[in-house]
């Protein structure tokens, strides 16, 4: 580990988010973006969830936004958790239905406020 934050320091790498703030990294602001958004799910993700794989120990969740654009959203230590920021990203990115498999709104127009 000394070796490694050596090595860190003099190639200046950034220090590995440890997923414990639960935002994205790189200024995208998610604040406006309602938190108990429902998880999007995958049968085609070993994860099970959309936008969420598997990187080294830990969980990467990134985004398509347009055609080619892919935004990384972060790494996280559970799935749920990239899972919980790859929904609020696409709600903000307004991502269609269609692409995900999930409309953003709860089933039978439930009230999921409380």
């Amino acid at each position: 580990a000394a070796i490694y934050a050596k090595a860190a320091f003099k190639y200046n790498v950034p220090a590995r988010s440890t997923g414990a703030s639960h935002e994205p990294p790189g200024g995208l602001d998610l604040s406006d973006v309602p938190e108990n958004l429902s998880l999007i799910t995958s049968s085609r993700s070993a994860s099970g969830y959309r936008g969420v794989a598997k990187n080294g120990s830990r969980w990467q969740a990134s985004i398509r936004v347009g055609k080619k654009c892919v935004k990384a959203l972060g790494t996280f230590d559970t799935p749920e958790e990239a899972a919980a920021i790859y929904a609020k990203a696409a709600f903000k990115y307004n991502v269609p239905a269609r692409s995900t498999g999930a409309s953003h709104e709860p089933p039978g127009g439930l009230d999921l406020s409380d």
